[in-house]
């Protein structure tokens, strides 16, 4: 089970019982695409409730200047002797002291099992520093608030495995799929099944211009509707010039450079800002299926452009008109909400 997106920041996580009738947790932690540990040490599931609780609570506060500001190379050491030895001569300790670094530090065994995670938030995405003796210490940008949403994700999970002391189903039982709007242009297909414990098992995926984007296999179809939610919020927030003038190759090299990796030198960085690029993101990145998968929606005045990129596919681009992008994604909300209306009070388990 995938909670997250192995391209930004994710669990891969294995439950299974031992012969204490106890449920044990393992996971592979994995961050820009890289797997940084490999899920070898076990835990018994409810020993991973209070360091989630720890770390979730840190949530707004991890905001350092000074401490975002450090080279990566010289991260780890000065964390260490300030932070951690508390070395009241060093020269960081009086402004770690100030801003709390400590906050920064992510400790949730064996999650971080491999050595030491920071989390830093920016105005606009968060830096995760890791540090493994091996292989020494990475950089990496994410959207903000994005591993906090991993982290509560878990814990959701993590409660209902605990109260119903049982590893969830690989798979449930999901009908046949729907098309909304036409694969040929832009449109989502979804198929739903039957709640387990609370939530709607389906398959979810987007069509652009003939080309599926977004793995068509089982998940929890509430947190699509989640997503897409919050996607829609967006809705007036996607009208931008410079973006829509772009072709395919340029609009994403130049939106991947400057929302994902944050890089403040890149020459559109600040009209990135200025515009809100971000905001034109339609990927529904909390759902596994869509691991390397980008969809960006931009406008201007009559118009929208889909651009959709996949590791394993070319980039892709269609224009329709302008709404039919929140139109599309609307009706499949309501799809799923008078589906979870229909199968309210039904319960079924594997």
């Amino acid at each position: 089970m995938i909670i997250g997106n192995k391209q930004k920041f994710a669990l891969d996580i294995r439950l299974f019982f031992k012969d204490d009738n106890s449920i044990y947790f393992q996971s592979s932690l994995w961050i820009g695409g890289r797997q940084i540990s490999g899920g070898n040490d076990e835990v018994v599931l409810f020993q991973l409730i209070c360091d989630l609780e720890a770390a979730i609570s840190f949530n707004g506060k991890r905001s350092f200047d000074t401490l975002d500001e450090l080279d990566a190379d010289y991260f780890y050491p000065n964390f260490l002797d300030a932070v951690f030895m508390e070395d009241s001569n060093h020269k960081y300790y009086s402004i770690s002291q100030e801003e709390k670094w400590i906050n920064a530090h992510i400790d949730v065994p064996p999650i971080t099992n491999f050595g030491f995670m920071w989390l830093i938030d920016g105005y606009q995405k968060s830096t995760v520093i890791t540090h493994d003796d091996k292989i020494g210490t990475c950089r990496d940008f994410l959207p903000k608030g994005y591993i906090d949403n991993v982290l509560v994700e878990l814990k959701k999970n993590v409660n209902i495995w605990l109260k119903n002391n049982e590893v969830p189903p690989i798979s449930v039982s999901v009908g046949s799929s729907e098309l909304i709007g036409d694969k040929k242009r832009f449109a989502t297909e979804i198929a739903l099944g039957m709640p387990y414990e609370g939530r709607l098992a389906g398959k979810f995926c987007y069509w652009v211009n003939g080309v599926k984007f977004g793995d068509f296999t089982f998940t929890w179809v509430n947190e699509i509707k989640e997503e897409l939610l919050q996607i829609i919020k967006n809705t007036n927030s996607r009208a931008k010039n410079a973006l829509f003038s772009y072709n395919a190759h340029d609009l994403y090299y130049n939106f991947s450079h400057t929302v994902f990796m944050g890089d403040k030198f890149h020459p559109c960085w600040e009209k990135s800002l200025e515009e809100l690029w971000e905001k034109s993101d339609i990927t529904p990145n909390i759902i596994p299926q869509f691991d390397g998968v980008t969809v960006v929606s931009v406008d201007n005045e009559n118009k929208s452009k889909v651009v959709a990129y996949d590791f394993d596919k070319s980039l892709v681009e269609c224009i329709i008109e302008r709404g039919q992008v929140d139109k599309i994604l609307t009706d499949t909300i309501l799809v799923i909400e008078n589906w979870e209306k229909s199968t309210r009070g039904t319960k079924k388990k594997n």
